[in-house]
């Protein structure tokens, strides 16, 4: 869909992104949805009057501050695939899991970064398959490098500590290794029209430190 001037989309799309950035996202893209979302990284890089603060991905918790998202998951089943890919019946599992994650501004430009787990884990008909008790739980910083206008730049680092290492309980495979990664995070905050919006891209690297 291409927007021509003085169409009904086009006088939408001005109102959006204004009189400046709307010649040069024309030049930019001839599609529609293209302009937009191109026109709000635009806009944004720009420092528009109209843009809103952000506090997620990129963006630290300001000091005294800070999020909590407490989460919890139920899975069961009774079947699995075996080696060939065919599904047999099984032993029945059952996991329960309980975790908040949150984020606390120590300063403007210091987060720390805790996630707790809680879980029941249960393989009917194992031997020793069953847990209950502290799960793999994180606990980190995220350190604001850069702020210019209304980007950031950041990085981050996590611990995975896990309540155990005891490998031979079936009941805890893939969750007894001590891990650790880190993060590099870019984010730019924007309105998109009546909306407060950011885009934030991340790249990260895991060491494993067990089974």
């Amino acid at each position: 869909m291409c927007i021509g001037r003085g169409s009904i989309p086009s006088r939408i799309f001005e109102r959006i992104v204004g009189s400046v950035g709307a010649p040069l996202c024309r030049r930019l893209s001839p599609s529609w949805a293209c302009r937009l979302a191109i026109c709000a990284i635009v806009q944004g890089l720009v420092g528009a009057p109209w843009v809103w603060p952000a506090w997620a991905g990129a963006f630290n918790e300001l000091a005294g501050q800070g999020i909590v998202i407490v989460r919890g998951t139920f899975d069961s089943g009774s079947h699995s695939y075996d080696v060939r890919g065919h599904l047999v019946k099984t032993a029945p599992y059952t996991k329960r899991e309980a975790s908040a994650y949150i984020e606390y501004g120590i300063t403007d430009w210091l987060q720390a970064i805790i996630k707790p787990d809680l879980v029941s884990t249960r393989l009917g008909g194992t031997p020793g398959g069953r847990y209950t008790g502290i799960g793999t739980s994180e606990a980190g910083a995220q350190l604001r490098l850069l702020l210019f206008g209304p980007a950031v730049l950041a990085v981050a680092g996590t611990f995975h500590l896990p309540a155990s290492t005891r490998e031979r309980n079936l009941a805890l495979i893939g969750n007894t290794s001590r891990d650790s990664d880190g993060r590099a995070l870019f984010g730019v905050a924007f309105d998109l029209g009546p909306w407060p919006s950011f885009l934030d891209a991340e790249a990260g690297y895991r060491i494993r430190g067990g089974h």
